[in-house]
């Protein structure tokens, strides 16, 4: 199954071990996971090299073209 996981980037970081556990165990599974990187302690630097409108559209993008929505 194809799984967008969403979680909070810029609102805060306090969460992201759990982010971690979640897509672990989505990617262990068998999952695929566009979005695994959000779950990365650097996602915030990564993210930063793209621009707003860029990562709406990709992420739209990828948001049509999943079963899920986590």
């Amino acid at each position: 199954m194809n799984i967008y996981f969403s979680c909070s980037i810029t609102g805060g970081r306090t969460d992201q071990q759990n982010y971690q556990t979640i897509v672990d165990h989505l990617l262990n599974a068998g999952h695929i996971v566009p979005t695994a990187h959000l779950s990365q302690t650097d996602v915030v630097s990564l993210e930063s090299l793209i621009k707003p409108a860029e990562v709406f559209q990709r992420d739209m993008k990828w948001i049509y073209q999943c079963d899920a929505l986590i």
